[in-house]
């Protein structure tokens, strides 16, 4: 029965067995079916505000998964409307809490690519900055967080041409270089992320420094 204590847990090991399955085999009943069962379990956990918040993470990406295969929008919203409750419903002091800031603000960025509503890639930049702020100089996500706050400033570039956009671009990827190790496998692919902000300042400013920092 729904009040059975243990029946939120069953509900969540049935959803996991059938995402692995789905992706072993890819039918996407089996990815309804796992969407069913945490709609399911949120409501009997609906107590238990970080068992709620797991499950709706949990829901949340198994909905952006179903957007990719289908590209149903709805989806996608759904997956943002869970997302945005896990980031009200764990605290800041929580060790996943920037995983789950980035996780939101990656699904407003996708829909900011189909809508074009520049409210989404507003909210995924205040989202990403939170993660920023959260994550210890030392931890080894600091330098991703900081080139995905990068990268959501120079979309907005792209859609505004508003420079000071692009210089947030720039400065969060100097940061995220500085963050990293010179023997990091990625710090070669964030210099060259840097260099092609700097060599795009360069082309609208004309500033010859911005030249030679991106050569």
């Amino acid at each position: 029965p729904d009040d059975h204590p243990d029946r939120g847990g069953y509900l969540q090991d049935l959803g996991v067995t059938l995402w692995t399955r789905f992706k072993h085999a890819g039918q996407l009943e089996d990815l309804e079916e796992a969407i069913a069962s945490y709609r399911r379990v949120i409501k009997i956990v609906s107590d238990d505000h970080l068992k709620t918040a797991y499950c709706l993470q949990g829901l949340g990406y198994f909905l952006s998964t179903r957007f990719r295969h289908t590209g149903r929008l709805e989806d996608l919203e759904e997956a943002i409307a869970s997302k945005r409750r896990v980031v009200n419903i764990v605290p800041d002091d929580h060790p996943d809490k920037a995983d789950h800031l980035q996780n939101l603000g990656i699904s407003l960025r996708t829909r900011f690519g189909c809508t074009g509503q520049l409210e989404d890639l507003e909210e995924a930049i205040a989202s990403q900055r939170h993660a920023v702020s959260i994550v210890p100089d030392t931890h080894l996500d600091r330098a991703s967080c900081l080139q995905n706050l990068a990268v959501f400033f120079a979309t907005k570039f792209e859609h505004t041409a508003r420079l000071e956009d692009l210089e947030e671009a720039i400065a969060s990827q100097r940061h995220a270089v500085d963050a990293l190790a010179d023997d990091h496998p990625n710090k070669a692919s964030y210099l060259q992320n840097l260099g092609a902000f700097l060599w795009t300042q360069f082309e609208h400013t004309g500033r010859v420094e911005d030249l030679g920092e991106a050569i």
